[in-house]
Parts: structure tokens; C-alpha cells; sequence
């Protein structure tokens, strides 16, 4: 078989354990740094593969997300180091792109999907839409010095407004968003990933190479 391996994380509290999400495999994890690897979960979504991770706060909590060969968005959930898993979200016609993880509660985390945000503050059970709109929503950041700001942005699926960058801001832990910034690209596609890094956010474009922005408060 062709083997993809489209996520891997490396735990925050144990270097040498490492997770992976690996078509057609599934979620593989290493505690030896790779050198050897156990399957975890042989599901894996199909469709589209995404993202796997540890949650910071509690690392024996592991997600994968992704979307299904039927077109639904998929979130798995582990709360016992990938012995048992459970599907906790799933939404017709969609993908989960990314979970973000709050730095230090382990039960709030957002994730990043077709047209939406969404929010959970009991480790992903249930979830609230804090976000719609025209993006693919690709990945959201909390700034890990003050944990009530985050950032978020993606790809515009709009066919006429295919060169538009626009980044959104929330200043009340992700309850609620305001256009940060918004730019249109010479190039089409949007975005492919961003990280925040001492008040700057350094974005990754598919045509366009890579952007910063200054969002540092003038308090800092």
C-alpha cells in the first residue's frame, strides 16, 4: 500500500513519545523517538486526514480529526493513552482541520472546520459554534501569554474573492470574533498554516510565500 503520514506531534511533557496519523495504517504512536512504533487506532478517516494530537494539559488525552469518505467531519478522542476510543463530533458536509488546545485548562479546546469554529469547555464532549462564515477555517492559536486572545484564519471558498487573506481576532477566549486583518493576495488559495511567535503571526500562503503581521498589545 501507499503510505501517507499527513500529522505527527511530539508530546509536550515526554520528548520521545510521538504520535502520527498515517494512511492506511491509522494513529501509530512511539515512546523510543521513533525508532519503533504500536498502532493505537487502525480507523483513520478516509477522505481527509488531518490532524492528531496530545491535549498539553493532559497528555494520557489524545484527538485525531479529518473528514470522511461519506463528506462528514470526523473527531476521535482518547482519554486513556489510545486504548479506547470514541467519535465525539461528526457534521454533515464538513472537515476538522485542527484542535487547538487551551495552555492551561485541559478541558476548553477550539477546533478549525469548513465555514465554522467551534468550542468545547468539557474536553470536546459537547460543542458550541463561536464562529461562521465564508473560510475554511485551517487552524486557530491561542497567544499563550494571555490565553483570552486567539487568532484564526483560512481559506476563502468564495470563487470571486479567492485572493482574500483575512485574519480574525477574539479577546474573550473565543466566544466571540472581530476581523483582525484582511488583505487580498496577488496569487490564489489562501492559506496553508500560521504560528504566533512573540506578537508576530507568520503566515504560510499557498501562492503568495510568507507573511508577518505585528499583533502584540501596546500594553506589552
Amino acid at each position: 500500500y501507499k503510505v501517507i503520514p499527513y500529522s505527527i506531534i511530539q508530546n509536550p511533557k515526554n520528548p520521545n513519545s510521538i504520535l502520527a496519523l498515517v494512511e492506511p495504517i491509522g494513529v501509530i504512536k512511539s515512546t523510543n523517538f521513533g525508532q519503533s512504533w504500536t498502532v493505537l487506532n487502525k480507523e483513520y478517516a478516509g477522505y481527509q486526514n488531518w490532524f492528531v494530537g496530545f491535549n498539553p494539559n493532559d497528555t494520557t488525552n489524545i484527538y485525531y480529526t479529518g473528514e470522511s469518505m461519506a463528506f462528514e467531519s470526523l473527531m476521535y478522542s482518547s482519554y486513556d493513552n489510545g486504548k479506547n476510543w470514541q467519535l465525539i463530533e461528526s457534521v454533515d458536509n464538513n472537515c476538522i482541520h485542527h484542535i487547538e488546545f487551551h495552555p492551561t485548562d485541559s478541558k476548553i479546546l477550539l477546533y478549525s472546520g469548513e465555514l465554522m469554529i467551534k468550542k468545547s469547555i468539557d474536553k470536546g464532549e459537547t460543542w458550541k459554534a463561536v464562529l461562521t462564515g465564508g473560510l475554511y477555517f485551517v487552524k486557530t492559536v491561542f497567544d499563550k501569554n494571555t490565553p483570552s486572545v486567539l487568532y484564526t484564519s483560512g481559506v476563502n471558498r468564495l470563487p470571486y474573492e479567492n485572493h482574500k487573506l483575512m485574519i480574525y481576532k477574539s479577546t474573550n477566549g473565543g466566544d466571540s470574533w472581530e476581523t483582525l486583518f484582511q488583505t487580498n493576495l496577488s496569487g490564489i488559495g489562501g492559506l496553508i498554516d500560521f504560528e504566533l511567535y512573540k506578537n508576530r503571526l507568520y503566515l504560510y500562503t499557498y501562492t503568495d510565500g510568507v507573511y508577518m503581521l505585528e499583533v502584540g498589545n501596546k500594553n506589552k
